[in-house]
């Protein structure tokens, strides 16, 4: 906004301070300014957005205050408000130059009793309790960019995922964002019915209904309907005026092959046609007027991927198993052929996966959190072979099917089934306990060694030799055929009389496997004491407390 309205004073202020780069707040030179007005005794504290510690504009202040090593203490309010009737995301920076060898780094996570967290503040010492968590870091850690401090328990953890996985960007073919047609009112529908060849449809944009071809109305899934493990059934269809081209590619179909084939989507099309030539300033005043404003994801949205709102309060993942869903918002994730989707699916959806973005993306206001490819991209994904992403494929069936079966039951009924949520719990239970054995084993081996010499009990009583969780629960798992039941659970159109009585017994059959596995693993006390050593070290701990703030 200051460059469009003052260009002249973002100029002057270019060339009067190095803290001035990128698309940069008006915060950022007062900041500088503040630092050449105090002496070598002198402090500075103002009250701020935090934004500037992993923004790219941020990128000049942080060298700044990394050059000068003059920060004395950062207060983060992370998703608390603390200005009546605004909402901004702020910290309390403090700066001076009298010998920084460490900063103090407070956390606020409860600001609901102002009076009680400003006292502890002024304690000036180390403190852990639910409202706040204040430590000292030694300066360096400002050599670090971006910015994301957090105690040093925490980063030694941050720092090991780091290094023995690799990032999600790296083992994916494409993420991608949503589609854009820059004329939802005309592409997208709400509400439909089936009559034969034809959906029923109300276009928002003409205020009438309209029977189309099915061929090219798809479903049409937003935020509110991708839950963990769960696409819940969408309301909404949208136009996709694509389809294979003679080489294989995805392009706009043809007029004459449109009139042909769909001649009531052609008929709809072109009664909007004003509306839809106008779009984009008149750039889509031409032969492909019918075309969305932007082609991104329309070669990729149609095959099986894993989907993810763009904010949720924890990781969000679910799978798109058949590739029929189709979304304007949020990021689809299409995994590298060397990678099972639901092996990575089960650790983007782990609390490790949590743990490690409640570090890195951006907070909002009731402690959700940005899902946007900037702060995906880098999650830690842990490279294995084939044969152990098979097991960790066994559990995310089970995760898939039983959320899903539980949306099928609230959805009927009205209530929770306790049976389900109960098994959702202990599968969760297990997968996250084996998610940890997966990127500490090493550490856990190490520290068992050490137990061994001091008389404790090790993790590993074999050390090298295990015996790891993976392998004592992997003898219980059994299969079941989730891609099956998905292909009847997510029919937009009603289902038959024997795909409803085949998708019962399906139902019946692997709510009877699963409570077999769960029991199987309950009962064998080598894999409960396992799962209990696991849970009880110190990393483990430092993730799981971080999760319950």
């Amino acid at each position: 906004i200051l460059r469009e309205e003052n260009p002249d004073l973002v100029e002057c202020l270019n060339m009067l301070f190095t803290s001035a780069t990128g698309n940069y707040d008006i915060y950022v030179p007062f900041v500088e300014r503040g630092l050449e007005l105090i002496n070598s005794k002198g402090i500075l504290s103002y009250i701020l957005p935090k934004k500037f510690f992993n923004a790219s504009y941020g990128q000049g202040l942080r060298n700044l205050i990394r050059q000068e090593k003059c920060l004395k203490e950062a207060i983060d309010f992370t998703h608390n408000q603390v200005f009546v009737g605004v909402t901004n995301y702020t910290c309390i920076l403090t700066l001076g130059f009298s010998g920084n060898d460490t900063f103090r780094y407070t956390i606020i996570n409860d600001f609901s009793n102002p009076q009680t967290v400003i006292s502890k503040i002024l304690r000036n010492r180390e403190i852990r309790d639910t409202e706040i968590i204040s430590t000292f870091l030694p300066i360096e850690l400002l050599n670090r960019d971006p910015w994301n401090f957090s105690t040093l328990e925490e980063m030694e953890v941050l720092d090991t995922l780091r290094k023995v996985g690799v990032r999600l960007e790296e083992v994916c073919e494409r993420i991608f964002q949503g589609l854009r047609t820059s004329a939802d009112s005309v592409y997208v529908f709400t509400g439909f019915d089936v009559k034969d060849k034809y959906f029923v449809v109300f276009s928002e944009e003409t205020g009438k209904n309209y029977e189309l071809e099915k061929e090219l109305l798809k479903p049409l899934i937003k935020g509110k309907n991708i839950k963990r493990f769960q696409i819940r059934r969408p309301e909404k269809l949208i136009l996709f005026p694509y389809g294979k081209t003679d080489t294989g590619e995805i392009d706009l179909i043809p007029p004459d092959i449109f009139e042909k084939r769909y001649t009531r989507i052609w008929a709809y099309l072109n009664e909007c046609r004003e509306r839809l030539e106008n779009r984009e300033n008149g750039r889509m005043k031409n032969e492909r007027w019918y075309a969305y404003g932007r082609t991104q994801a329309i070669d990729v949205i149609s095959r099986p991927k894993i989907i993810t709102p763009d904010i949720a309060y924890r990781p969000t993942f679910a799978y798109d198993v058949l590739g029929i869903f189709y979304f304007t918002s949020g990021y689809g994730i299409i995994p590298k052929k060397e990678y099972l989707p639901k092996y990575i699916l089960l650790l983007l959806n782990s609390k490790l996966s949590e743990f490690f973005l409640r570090k890195h993306s951006t907070e909002f206001r009731g402690g959700y959190r940005s899902f946007e490819f900037r702060f995906i991209k880098d999650l830690p994904i842990y490279q294995t072979n084939f044969e152990v992403q098979q097991i960790y494929n066994l559990i995310a069936d089970c995760l898939l099917f039983l959320n899903q079966c539980h949306y099928d039951f609230y959805e009927s009924v009205g209530n929770n089934n306790e049976e389900i949520l109960n098994l959702m719990d202990q599968i969760e239970s297990i997968s996250d306990t084996l998610v940890y054995e997966l990127y500490f084993k090493q550490k856990f081996i190490e520290d068992s060694k050490k137990a061994i010499e001091e008389g404790r009990e090790p993790i590993y009583p074999q050390l090298e030799n295990g015996p790891f969780l993976i392998d004592l629960v992997a003898k219980y798992l059994k299969p079941i055929d989730y891609d099956s039941y998905a292909k009847l659970a997510y029919s937009i159109e009603p289902l038959s009389k024997e795909e409803k009585q085949k998708m019962e017994e399906m139902k019946e059959e692997y709510l009877k496997t699963i409570k077999e596995v769960v029991e199987a693993i309950k009962a064998d006390e080598e894999i409960m004491g396992l799962i209990e050593r696991i849970k009880n070290h110190e990393w483990v701990r430092v993730i799981e407390r971080s999760g319950n703030r």
